[in-house]
């Protein structure tokens, strides 16, 4: 029986319907297997990106040169720049508009083309997570955006323009409807029950066990009730937790190694699938501007989502918001728990 589900977290809807996999096909994905002459992130090319913001250099070397682990530079066609806020806004009734006044930045994972999350080394992935947490402490320096999302487009069916594995961390003027919509929800929810509804949900979940993908000492996963694609995952701290800069490093260890763990298992099972991950966190500096740092901190909690892109959207997504989904978390979460109980024993 098909079903038509609401997400806990954003009360948005997504269509289960397994009897979608039965359509059929006449296109395939194109393969990943591209050529590349010059690549403006690979070491050696650093003239190539906008001075650097940021590196890890384990060896003290000269920046804008090589001899770096990770670089943060800002991005070169960036979708917000640097500026003052100008609370004014202009137009009128029907059309509204601010200045796209913000900061956007690039993560270089490694200074190697193709070597992607999932084949990273525990320690490096961590050391990527670190520079995350300080690129997002960065912002709430600047003190001047709302919000900041950090994300990674890995494929072009994912989105990105650029083969070589990088993150992004954007920051913007206003909160996002679908932030927004989150934090009224987990407010609500608290203000209900005294209590994090995502704490209670991964309760339920644990309890429940049929969505669960596996778990660490610091991090549950599971494949979402309303899951809009095929083996989407979400990343849960097990400890309460508003803001992944609260993140300490022992547990950044074991998120690093979760991720691994996950990414592994979905690029056997699905084979250098296209993916998107985003790490959904509320800054500080939210807290501050919107006096809801006590109400927010302890209804929120911050988490990781993992999109595989295996198919294109559709015009019921893109024109109801309605995610059609062919394969049931249930059956997402079973062949992923299926595989990784095999290959860790």
């Amino acid at each position: 029986m098909n079903e038509l589900r609401a997400d806990t977290i954003s009360n948005s809807w997504t269509i289960i319907s397994s009897d979608r996999q039965k359509r059929p096909n006449n296109f395939s994905l194109k393969k990943d297997h591209k050529s590349f002459t010059s690549c403006a992130f690979c070491e050696g090319n650093e003239s190539h990106t906008p001075p650097e913001n940021y590196a890890v250099r384990p060896n003290f070397s000269s920046a804008n040169g090589p001899g770096w682990n990770i670089r943060v530079v800002p991005n070169k066609y960036p979708a917000v720049k640097i500026g003052s806020i100008v609370n004014k806004e202009s137009g009128n009734e029907f059309f509204k508009a601010i200045p796209a006044v913000g900061n956007h930045e690039v993560i270089i994972d490694s200074p190697f083309h193709s070597i992607r999350w999932e084949h990273q080394s525990i320690s490096h992935l961590s050391t990527i997570l670190t520079v995350i947490q300080n690129r997002l402490s960065d912002q709430e320096k600047r003190n001047v955006d709302t919000f900041a999302l950090v994300f990674k487009n890995e494929g072009e069916y994912a989105g990105a323009s650029l083969e070589h594995p990088h993150m992004q961390c954007i920051s913007l003027p206003v909160v996002p409807p679908v932030i927004e919509r989150e934090l009224l929800r987990a407010r609500r929810y608290y203000h209900l029950k005294k209590r994090c509804i995502i704490c209670d949900m991964i309760g339920f979940e644990k309890q429940n066990v049929s969505r669960m993908v596996c778990e660490n000492p610091s991090y549950s996963v599971f494949c979402p009730y309303a899951s809009r694609f095929a083996y989407e995952l979400c990343i849960v701290p097990k400890t309460h937790n508003y803001s992944f800069l609260n993140t300490q490093p022992n547990d950044i260890i074991n998120l690093a190694d979760i991720l691994v763990t996950v990414l592994n298992a979905l690029n056997s099972i699905l084979t250098h699938f296209h993916y998107n991950v985003i790490f959904k966190t509320v800054p500080l500096m939210l807290f501050e501007k919107t006096l809801l740092m006590h109400e927010t901190g302890d209804a929120y909690h911050w988490h990781i989502t993992i999109a595989p892109r295996i198919s294109p959207l559709q015009g019921t997504d893109w024109g109801t918001g309605v995610y059609v989904n062919a394969q049931s978390p249930e059956n997402s979460a079973k062949v992923l728990r299926k595989y990784i109980e095999k290959t860790t024993q």
